[in-house]
């Protein structure tokens, strides 16, 4: 992610952030806190893409406006749960577990304000080329209040599965991102192992379910 910054000529100062997710995935308790399932089981990293900015606007979407405490709505829950799934905690620094539904809120109250962003971030310099210094943001929610700045909703679109079929493809492991969004590539853009899946259907006389 790269981010304009200061004066007459055009400066860039690129923006990292590294997503840190349960292996185990993650879980409601009884409480309406979202954790690991298993946090033994450790952690894996992926860098952050814009398209989870989309996918937290998504999310808004499921937000039951009822909700006070405790466990939100079935659908409320399937969809934090994907989201963390994909780009785990908002707020790295709360280990253990944290309080999806209410946070989620939080941010979407200041989701079109300067509040989204951090208020400082730490300089870093690149240790295998020293002459580059790029920004650090601590969480998850801070760098999404900075990619939404540079979010391309024409860089995306939905897997060419969904439009031919009219819902996401059965997964073994996983779920497909809200509204089957990926990144476009050319005419036809499929995500992972979906083309091969509809051309398994074709051979087998499957196409559209019939």
């Amino acid at each position: 992610m790269h981010y304009k910054r200061g004066s007459t000529e055009a400066m860039y100062l690129e923006i990292r952030f590294t997503c840190k997710i349960a292996n185990s995935g993650y879980a409601f308790d009884d409480e309406g806190w979202v954790k690991p399932v298993n946090p033994s089981r450790g952690y894996f990293e992926k860098p952050l893409n814009e398209i989870a900015v989309f996918e937290l606007i998504d999310l808004f979407e499921f937000l039951d406006e009822s909700y006070q405490s405790g466990l939100p709505s079935r659908a409320e829950q399937t969809e934090i749960i994907r989201f963390y799934n994909r780009w785990g905690f908002l707020e790295w620094y709360s280990k253990e577990r944290e309080m999806a539904p209410w946070l989620i809120r939080s941010i979407k109250e200041t989701w079109d304000t300067v509040a989204a962003a951090p208020i400082s971030m730490q300089l870093v310099q690149d240790q295998t080329d020293l002459s580059e210094v790029y920004g650090n943001i601590e969480l998850l929610r801070h760098a999404l209040g900075i990619a939404k700045v540079r979010a391309n909703k024409t860089k995306f679109t939905s897997c060419e599965y969904l439009k031919i079929y009219g819902h996401p493809r059965d997964r073994k492991k996983g779920s497909c991102p809200p509204r089957c969004r990926i990144k476009r590539n050319g005419k036809k853009s499929w995500g992972k192992g979906c083309q091969q899946v509809h051309d398994n259907h074709k051979r087998r006389g499957k196409l559209n379910n019939n």
